[in-house]
């Protein structure tokens, strides 16, 4: 799905029979996530698609991880962490 979930046509999603998404905006602004403070974009894509899979009568399962920033780019803190403040 696009980052702000336009594409593609409804039909390749209604052709499979479509029942799941998952996201979090992984690899959108590298380094990106709330970690580098380049949380919205993120966001937004993740919102966006969120909606788009319940229009079309799917189940949305957003991955927390790539929305903090810990996709693939080395981070220097994790949630939980005394320094994550």
């Amino acid at each position: 799905m696009t980052e702000n979930a336009s594409g593609p046509a409804d039909h390749f999603y209604r052709d499979v029979k479509f029942r799941y998404m998952r996201a979090g905006g992984a690899q959108l602004g590298s380094p990106g996530g709330w970690v580098a403070g380049a949380y919205e974009r993120r966001w937004n894509a993740t919102l966006a698609q969120a909606r788009r899979t319940i229009a079309l009568g799917g189940q949305f399962i957003i991955l927390p991880h790539d929305l903090w920033g810990a996709d693939g780019y080395p981070i220097s803190r994790f949630p939980g962490d005394k320094r994550s403040g």
